[in-house]
């Protein structure tokens, strides 16, 4: 599994945080903390876990949001997808006619 971060920031310096996790809750191996020291620009990073499965653990205390526009704070953009796998490609090709047939008992 992967998360890539496209856009987005946290703040610091009101003590929020984010944990992101390799497993299906906080006991998986940590990939990434921010303890709130300073403001993190996310865009641009990625995350890579081999459990098939990701946890985030976000705090967050409400003093500003993305939304109020306070601090400069920007909405975060992300995806989820394979770490290291290829989009399978194919093609398939249906008959021009196809030819009813009756079935007889």
């Amino acid at each position: 599994m992967r998360i890539r971060f496209h856009a987005g920031t946290i703040q610091g310096a009101f003590a929020d945080s984010l944990k992101i996790y390799d497993g299906q809750d906080a006991t998986g191996a940590l990939l990434f903390e921010h303890l709130g020291t300073g403001t993190v620009d996310m865009a641009g990073r990625e995350f890579f876990g081999t459990s098939g499965f990701l946890f985030m653990k976000i705090r967050t205390n409400g003093t500003t949001s993305c939304q109020d526009g306070g601090f400069g704070i920007d909405e975060w953009v992300w995806d989820v997808g394979c770490g290291d796998c290829m989009v399978p490609a194919g093609t398939a090709a249906v008959p021009k006619r196809i030819v009813p047939r009756r079935l007889l008992w």
